[in-house]
């Protein structure tokens, strides 16, 4: 066994370490923390004793406290109609308005999207195949699209055959939202 931070590690330790998926920036940034989150649950589970119990509830409560790296939207289509949504959104990593889409939902189906934010704030704009739309609104932006999928700076625009469109102003709660339509 090696010492690295004042915390031992063993190959056990450092494959469950590498098989955790990372739930966000802090937790890649301070490998120190994520090392002692996981000794410390592995060292209660190993010994399987009631002593460390306090131990692996603190290791189990600072891994929770963790924020989440993308906004996970889950779109519930409840409509006869299938739905093709755009997005835009603060990007985490570049710290500039990106708009994506097309995200297709069919009808009566329920849909997990990722966008790469932790801001809570984003905009939305759908439309359906019987011709109704999601858009404008208070606080809305106007912004292009392309027919065909994008994935570009919000400034700049996509690519392609362009025309602009209102996008809905939208919050999340948590790094989670929940698209409902009827």
């Amino acid at each position: 066994m090696k010492k690295k931070n004042g915390i031992q590690e063993n190959s056990h330790h450092q494959s469950l370490i590498n098989r955790l998926k990372p739930c966000s920036s802090f937790w890649r940034k301070n490998n120190f923390f994520k090392k002692l989150s996981v000794s410390l649950l592995i060292k209660s589970i190993n010994r399987k004793c009631w002593v460390n119990l306090p131990k692996f509830l603190i290791a189990i409560m600072c891994l929770a406290t963790l924020k989440a790296d993308a906004l996970e939207i889950t779109v519930d289509n409840q409509t006869d109609a299938d739905a093709a949504m755009a997005f835009s959104y603060l990007d985490k990593d570049k710290n500039v308005w990106m708009s994506e889409g097309w995200f297709n939902v069919h009808k009566h189906q329920n849909k997990k999207l990722e966008l790469n934010t932790d801001n809570s704030l984003y905009y939305i704009y759908a439309e359906f195949s019987n011709g109704k739309k999601i858009e404008g609104g208070e606080g809305s932006v106007l912004l292009e699209v392309s027919d065909r999928s994008f994935l570009c700076d919000q400034d700049k625009g996509p690519e392609g055959k362009l025309r602009k469109v209102s996008f809905l102003r939208a919050r999340s709660n948590e790094g989670k939202a929940l698209i409902r339509v009827k």
